[in-house]
């Protein structure tokens, strides 16, 4: 079990990446399109991380380093990741035309308060965090938790550019802002 499991993780997050970001193809054109250099610094950064957090995960796999936390981690580090992949195909699903992964608004974007969007604003990253660690936690060396940090930080740093940039841009947002009042964490932020 204790082979297989980082392996699983590794793999649910390669697949995440394949079928969400379609490859990675969908992440390079979202950086072209990004229409704000601070977004697209966001973007960069999180995509730099993302790579990143390949590379450890597949070393650790090859070398099979020594990780700092043991086993009943990893079993809820792959529970978080499970979880936090479904909440992003779920709730770009609730999002549907209107999503995007650069800040950008559509000719026709309208506010979308239902389902997760009315319980937080931004669920994509708070599922993106959780996945992120999870994944944190099975592959636990130092390395790995600095990059975890990064990760969540990213993510933090890209829902403010988000809730501000949609406040200033998209009609009805300050209403669904002060309605939800919570970006990520339900009761907390």
């Amino acid at each position: 079990m204790e082979d297989f499991l980082p392996i699983l993780a590794f793999f649910l997050f390669i697949f995440y990446i394949v079928i969400y970001w379609r490859g990675g193809t969908s992440v390079l054109k979202s950086l072209r399109e990004s229409g704000s250099a601070p977004d697209r610094v966001v973007l960069i950064f999180l995509t730099l991380l993302m790579i990143l957090t390949i590379i450890h995960g597949a070393v650790v796999l090859i070398t099979s380093a020594d990780v700092l936390l043991p086993l009943p981690f990893w079993i809820f580090g792959i529970v978080l990741e499970i979880i936090g992949i479904a909440g992003m195909f779920y709730s770009r699903s609730v999002l549907g035309k209107f999503w995007t992964a650069e800040t950008v608004l559509r000719a026709d974007h309208q506010v979308v308060d239902t389902s997760v969007y009315g319980v937080v604003r931004h669920p994509i990253y708070t599922a993106a965090i959780l996945t992120l660690i999870g994944l944190g936690l099975v592959f636990s060396t130092g390395i790995g938790l600095i990059v975890t940090v990064l990760n969540v930080a990213g993510h933090f740093a890209k829902t403010a550019l988000e809730d501000r940039y949609l406040g200033e841009n998209l009609s009805g947002y300050a209403g669904y802002q002060k309605r939800t009042r919570f970006k990520l964490i339900p009761g907390l932020w």
